[in-house]
This record gives structure tokens, sequence and C-alpha cells, in this order.
């Protein structure tokens, strides 16, 4: 497991990144137009799947793995799986949104991608591929989960997830 850990980045601290105070206004603007958990979330997730176009951080930044804090991610409208889960997952946080950003493998690569409480339930957002689907299809899909992440918690996603706690 360590390596696979390595592979995916983990030693950056995305918990930390999630946070990131400058994402605050856009994230007014969206709520603004929608007032509703389930409307927030189909506004980011259309937002960044338009927005935001998939490049390799070898491409971009001439290293095999590099994190952008999610305002830059905006400013550039270009990342990697991870850049976009994360830019998604940090735009909910601002709002309360019960979401978690998800290391793990989708069709046998190493990937990144968002799952959140919406309509009642635990759906997997692609910022990839725009797919969007619930987690209990996602062996069905080719994806598989590792751990998840949220701005307060890091757990196995092998495990039972309590969904992450929004406190202030």
């Amino acid at each position: 497991m360590p390596e696979q850990l390595q592979d995916m980045g983990v030693l950056v601290p995305h918990f930390l990144m999630m946070r990131d105070p400058m994402i605050l206004p856009v994230a007014d603007r969206m709520w603004a137009k929608t007032g509703t958990n389930d409307g927030y979330i189909e506004t980011v997730f259309s937002f960044i799947t338009a927005n935001v176009y998939y490049i390799t951080d070898k491409e971009a930044f001439g290293q095999e793995e590099f994190m952008n804090m999610p305002h830059q991610v905006l400013k550039l409208g270009a990342g990697d799986c991870g850049n976009s889960a994360q830019l998604m997952v940090s735009l909910l946080f601002a709002k309360r949104v019960p979401s978690r950003m998800v290391f793990g493998y989708a069709l046998g690569n190493s990937h990144r991608w968002v799952e959140a409480l919406y309509k009642g339930q635990w759906v997997a957002f692609d910022t990839t591929t725009g797919d969007m689907f619930p987690t209990s299809e996602r062996e069905k899909r080719g994806y598989d989960a590792l751990f998840n992440v949220t701005p307060y918690s890091f757990a196995l996603a092998k495990l039972p997830m309590v969904p992450p706690l929004f406190l202030p």
C-alpha cells in the first residue's frame, strides 16, 4: 500500500489545499444562482466540466505530480484529475455540502474524483470525464477507491466512512 500512496501524490497536503480562502467569492456567486445543495452541486460540476480542460502535470509543469491551489486551477482553466476534483470539493466544502475527494483507480489508471451527497445518496462526480453515478456502481464502472479525503479527515475507502463533519 505505501507505494500506491506515493504514486497517488499523497505527500501533498490535499486536506489543507481544500480550504483555499480565495475560492469563497466564486462559491458565493455560484450558490446565489441555486440556493440548494443539489442545485449547487449541479452548477459546480457543470462549470468545471465545461471550463477546466484536462492536461497532465508533465505537459503543464514538467513534473509527474504537481498540485495547484483551487483558485489557480480556476485561473489556468486547466489541470489533471486531481486538480479538477480538488477544485470541485473545495467549492462544495465552501458551502458545507457533504463531499470528499476520492483517490483510487479508474479502469486501471491512478485517478481522483469527487463524491457528494446528492439527492439523498452518495454520488460519484468524475470531473475529468463528466460522468456521474451512484457510488454503489463504482466497481461495475471500473472505479476502485483507495482512500477518501475531506478538509478534516483522511480514511481508507475500504472501511465504512462516516460522512464528514463540517465545522467552522
